[in-house]
């Protein structure tokens, strides 16, 4: 844990608080969320959907995610969050420093609907599509 605190001091930010929190849960981690202008999920193992991605996404917030696994199936890199090259600390703080480029409110908004395609419904409708169009 140390060492990465140390990486993430060295990381050429310009003025972004970068905070290390651990394991949240509950309304602590509901008032973090609400308060963070962006969720970092750095992860270098290959998940499929990890469910912060899906709390951050359906609560709106701003998600830059490492460019692996299911992640990077989710996460449209500039439409409705940010990937970064894993264990690239420079193209993390690249998309950390690169925020205020972009219309935030409106790719929160885009991380909330993009949630609502994992809905069983809407999920339910787009397969039958899918099929339906086969034959």
């Amino acid at each position: 844990m140390e060492n990465f605190k140390f990486q993430i001091s060295n990381l050429k930010l310009n003025g972004e608080k970068i905070e290390i929190l651990g394991f949240k849960k509950g309304e602590e981690l509901e008032k973090l969320v609400a308060g963070a202008r962006a969720i970092i999920i750095p992860s270098v193992w290959f998940e499929n959907l990890p469910y912060s991605l899906l709390e951050a996404m359906a609560a709106g917030k701003i998600v830059i995610v490492s460019r692996i696994g299911g992640m990077k199936e989710i996460v449209k890199d500039g439409i409705n969050g940010f990937s970064f090259k894993p264990g690239s600390s420079d193209d993390l703080a690249s998309k950390i420093n690169n925020l205020d480029k972009f219309d935030l409110n409106k790719i929160g908004e885009a991380a909330r609907q993009s949630m609502k395609t994992l809905e069983e419904e809407e999920y339910y409708r787009e397969i039958m599509e899918v099929y339906l169009s086969l034959g």
